[in-house]
């Protein structure tokens, strides 16, 4: 009896030794995951972002466009550039974020105009700037699965221009020196979406996204270049690597 006593109270001290609530090294695995990544805690989140931009102007021709006989085609490639600035989310609910991501671009945008007739030409403009982006979004997240989520967004961006906005003539082989002027503030969408990793002391995503302009850019003197289209604006679609804590 004794010594099944004594086996029963061996028994009962093991079992106290490995038992979560008395073993201080045992920690459960939402207690882990806060102890591990305690940004997750947090309602504010800091970090910064860069990107890499593939944008140009996207315009609509006027009415009377086929009344310029000799101007057959305008055309504005997409050119990349690059980005970077800070980021700032707030966490609404559990799945939702409200990110502001204040950032500079650094983009050329280009239109040619393609003339037929006698003298068959091409008529480039270029527009070299840095912009000032404001983009305010909101993030509706998936939950974690392995330390990954996925998650959509969707918002707005105000952007300025920081050296003007003239559109220069570039053609080397006349010289005209002539520009035409575009709105130097926008407005446009944010649409997309991007996939999070939570690493032990911080997270990082990777995002694509569609940029629409709202706003007509375009501002009409008279001459061709103008007179020919009904709007230009913005458009562009932007990858971000994002890294927070």
């Amino acid at each position: 009896m004794l010594c099944a006593h004594s086996s029963h109270g061996q028994d009962s001290a093991r079992g106290d030794e490995i038992s979560p609530k008395n073993d201080t090294s045992f920690r459960y695995p939402a207690e882990l995951d806060a102890a591990e990544r305690p940004y997750l805690t947090k309602k504010v989140l800091w970090g910064f972002i860069f990107a890499v931009n593939h944008e140009k102007l996207r315009v609509t021709s006027g009415n009377n466009f086929n009344s310029y006989d000799s101007l057959k085609q305008v055309k504005t490639p997409a050119i990349w550039g690059f980005n970077w600035g800070l980021s700032m989310s707030v966490k609404l609910l559990p799945c939702l974020r409200l990110v502001f991501t204040p950032n500079v671009g650094f983009v050329e945008r280009d239109i040619y105009y393609a003339f037929s007739g006698k003298q068959q030409h091409v008529d480039s403009f270029k527009l070299q700037n840095t912009f000032i982006n404001l983009p305010l979004e909101i993030q509706l997240h998936s939950p974690r699965v392995f330390n990954t989520d996925v998650y959509l967004i969707a918002g707005g961006e105000y952007t300025f221009g920081t050296k003007g906005s003239n559109i220069a003539f570039a053609n080397p082989y006349t010289s005209l020196n002539y520009s035409y002027g575009l709105r130097r503030n926008t407005l446009g969408l944010s649409l997309g979406g991007g996939l999070t990793y939570s690493a032990p002391y911080f997270k990082v995503s990777l995002e694509a996204k569609y940029l629409p302009g709202i706003v007509n850019l375009l501002v009409k003197d008279g001459t061709v270049y103008t007179e020919s289209l009904n709007g230009v604006y913005n458009s562009g679609i932007l990858f971000v690597c994002r890294v927070e804590r």
